[in-house]
């Protein structure tokens, strides 16, 4: 009697043990900072990319655990293998993005950047030619760093987008590029709505593509996680979830 409650009692603690790793290998780390809509930390109608990003891990059985950092340390945090992945991520050669993750095939969201300026200082580009005669702004870790330097423009950087937009408001800067989506939420919500009509932006955008989620190459779950995400995100985007997301966050931030 005595070796049977002792063989239940190892038979219960391996299956405690086999729970608790599968729990684990089901939860998925991600490291994001702070750029709504699309992300952030207190803002819950800035949260875009997280609600499509989890829901298309849940399809899959998986669970997600954010952690908020600026984005240049969650960009080298993954790249370190301290955590698995981080989005959203415009995909830079320059900058080695390839070489340090494994990016997923279906992408997070589509995004464009654009210059913003004064309304009161005129801005105008063609080409990158164009721009040199220009102060332009830049965000230390953002791709626009590499794109700009490689053609030749000299730009003033900041470690956060706010600060960009704070200069460009105080007419230190003629320019700053941003996405077009976040660059209006964040003037919308750091300066007076009497301020808002301050700036705009030029329509020909620096850039407009996919965003996607970086896997570490340190994680031995890299393959497994992006084909998890990948499979997910197509059937997300597949049934029509994906656009109803999109149009609940678009309807909620128009309606402030």
């Amino acid at each position: 009697m005595k070796r049977i409650r002792t063989l239940f009692g190892v038979l219960g603690l391996l299956l405690l043990i086999g729970g608790s790793q599968s729990s684990f290998a089901e939860t998925v780390k991600l490291d994001i900072g702070e750029w709504a809509p699309f992300t952030s930390e207190n803002d819950q109608n800035g949260k875009i990319a997280e609600v499509l990003v989890k829901e298309a891990f849940k399809l899959e059985g998986y669970q997600v655990e954010l952690n908020y950092y600026p984005w240049k340390r969650s960009y080298e945090r993954v790249k370190l293998g301290q955590s698995d992945g981080t989005f959203p991520w415009f995909i830079n050669s320059d900058r080695g993005d390839t070489q340090f993750f494994i990016i997923s095939r279906e992408s997070v969201i589509r995004d464009k950047e654009v210059f913003f300026y004064r309304k009161d200082r005129p801005f105008n580009w063609t080409t990158f030619e164009d721009l040199k005669k220009y102060s332009i702004g830049g965000v230390i870790g953002y791709s626009h760093i590499s794109q700009l330097k490689r053609h030749g423009i000299q730009l003033e950087t900041v470690a956060n987008e706010n600060q960009n937009y704070r200069k460009l408001m105080a007419g230190r800067l003629d320019a700053a590029p941003g996405s077009v989506v976040v660059g209006y939420q964040m003037i919308r919500s750091m300066f007076p709505k009497s301020q808002w009509d301050l700036i705009t932006h030029h329509d020909k955008p620096l850039r407009e593509a996919d965003m996607f989620i970086f896997f570490s190459r340190q994680s031995p779950r890299s393959q497994e996680l992006e084909a998890v995400f990948s499979n997910g995100m197509k059937k997300l985007k597949d049934s029509g979830r994906y656009s109803t997301i999109l149009d609940q966050f678009l309807l909620a931030g128009s309606s402030e």
